[in-house]
């Protein structure tokens, strides 16, 4: 009976940090998905232009860019991070959103208040894996 437990405890133990391990990128293969995703600038900033469009129509001034894209090892995935600027009636709003650009799923938006800046710089840090 002890040696089943022994072996099963073994058994269990291997799983466990077999399924622990995170496969980790050579340099190569890194630099590889960073420019993968780096690739789809162009796209990001034709849909950006296309939604300045769409939203001059609603607000007096509307602004945004590209302020990073990333590949994000964590998750296997690329990210973009878009900032915007809204005007209307003597109202400023600045938004950063991050986007999976892989899945097109967009997180929240962060207003630029500290409480939502400081949630968006520990969002970042966990997508980065810093």
């Amino acid at each position: 009976m002890k040696k089943f437990l022994v072996i099963l405890v073994i058994l269990f133990g291997i799983v466990l940090v077999g399924c622990s391990q995170q496969k980790w990128l050579s340099q190569d293969e890194l630099f590889e998905k960073k420019q993968e995703c780096f690739n789809y600038k162009k796209s990001i900033q034709d849909k950006i232009d296309k939604e300045t469009l769409d939203w001059k129509e609603v607000w007096t001034f509307y602004s945004a860019y590209i302020m990073e894209i990333f590949y994000s090892e964590k998750w296997n995935s690329c990210y973009a991070v878009i900032s915007s600027m809204l005007y209307t009636n003597n109202t400023t709003t600045r938004e950063r959103e991050i986007i999976d650009i892989l899945t097109n799923e967009s997180s929240v938006y962060y207003r630029e208040s500290s409480e939502d800046i400081n949630l968006y710089n520990k969002d970042i840090k966990e997508l980065k894996w810093e």
